[in-house]
């Protein structure tokens, strides 16, 4: 009785000791510029300049362009991002798409609630939770979150709209809904990074 008791005394101890080396390594690596502790690992990351140097982001360096037979079954042709990247394990997933439509960012709002409706149509089930609007010297970004259902699993999904060039971007994250505590801080700052570079005469 007394061994039982010792080993699970032990067992417990461990847990902590575990629990608050979590803790310490979620408080030093927790920005895209310290690197982001996420899941097992500490995720770094790198500026990127995407659709013809118009747009520039950060993003984790551990993540690559999804093979294009896993992308075809993820995203029917229709609505498939022009530009999407995944993690080693294909559970996490970004996507960008920069369309042809001009707009200004005061009516990236409107453009949010249009898409959103299309969603609703296509997906009753949906579960729709905010929408906000991040505006950053260089980018005006109109975000929203939501549930969807997969065959076996729910799946967490953030979308935002910037203009680009004054054109549409749309950018996406998805990632598995029990797995979202883990990406939705470097997801936020990942939006937070997004700039218009099309006419950036500081460079």
């Amino acid at each position: 009785m007394n061994g039982n008791m010792a080993e699970i005394h032990i067992d417990y101890d461990e847990n902590i000791l575990l629990n608050q080396r979590l803790i310490k390594k979620k408080e030093k690596y927790h920005t895209l510029e310290t690197g982001m502790f996420i899941g097992d690992r500490i995720e770094t990351f790198s500026k990127v300049k995407m659709f013809d140097d118009k747009m520039e982001i950060t993003l984790p360096d551990s993540f690559g362009v999804m093979p294009d037979n896993y992308a075809r079954v993820k995203y029917p042709s229709s609505f498939r991002p022009h530009i999407i990247l995944t993690n080693v394990k294909l559970t996490a997933n970004f996507g960008f798409s920069l369309f042809s439509q001009k707009i200004e960012d005061e009516e990236t709002d409107g453009m949010a609630v249009y898409l959103k409706n299309i969603l609703k149509r296509s997906n009753p089930a949906i579960q729709f939770y905010s929408q906000k609007t991040i505006k950053t010297l260089k980018c005006t970004k109109v975000v929203y979150d939501f549930r969807t259902q997969a065959l076996d699993e729910a799946i967490y999904n953030i979308h935002f709209l910037a203009a680009i060039n004054s054109r549409v971007m749309l950018g996406i994250f998805n990632c598995l809904y029990r797995d979202t505590d883990e990406w939705y801080e470097m997801v936020q700052q990942i939006i937070g990074s997004v700039k218009d570079i099309s006419m950036d005469w500081r460079k």
